[in-house]
């Protein structure tokens, strides 16, 4: 037994002088010398870069009317940031409330210690996007019932192109939101 391992010890002494002997000298041009050195990215997946890092989220820079179009931003960055890999659902809202500010940011830290852990440990990401827009522009169902309002109040009495193409953007927007392929009624 002493013997064998007495052997691998001189076999072990004796590879790195043969791979000194084969390897060859390398020659570094002068345009590599003046190029600084590549390093390679050791972040592990959960660690965003400082580009990264620069996406806030504000209600501060638009009107009331643009809110939900702000809140699908949210919501679709939410969903680009969980199909990261070893990002889980807790991690992304983690994440997303501490990038709010402004409005969003004074509102999220006036709920409370218990409302707060609410919002942070929602099952999914889609229930803590759906109780955040819920609570500034209101439930879906509401907004449907005003659409039908208006559409059946619309009224055109021009003939000028301009104001029936204009009117027709509004009734065909309307139409739509409240379901008007669906409902034979409007038809």
């Amino acid at each position: 037994m002493e013997n064998e391992a007495q052997t691998s010890r001189e076999e072990s002494t004796e590879r790195p002088a043969e791979e000194k002997e084969q390897a060859e000298p390398t020659v570094i041009s002068e345009d590599e010398q003046s190029s600084p050195p590549i390093i390679p990215n050791v972040m592990g997946p959960n660690l965003s870069t400082a580009s990264g890092s620069s996406v806030k989220f504000t209600l501060d820079d638009i009107p009331p009317i643009k809110w939900r179009n702000r809140f699908q931003e949210m919501q679709a960055w939410c969903s680009a940031e969980l199909q990261k890999p070893l990002m889980t659902h807790t991690a992304v809202i983690k994440s997303f409330l501490a990038r709010l500010t402004g409005f969003l940011r004074d509102w999220y830290d006036s709920l409370g210690e218990y409302r707060q852990l609410q919002y942070l440990n929602s099952p999914t990401v889609e229930q803590c996007m759906n109780a955040l827009y819920w609570e500034f522009c209101g439930r879906q169902d509401h907004l449907k019932d005003i659409a039908r309002k208006e559409f059946f109040k619309l009224k055109c009495c021009s003939y000028n192109p301009k104001d029936l193409d204009k009117h027709f953007q509004n009734a065909a927007k309307r139409y739509y939101l409240i379901g008007g392929m669906d409902d034979p009624n409007i038809k």
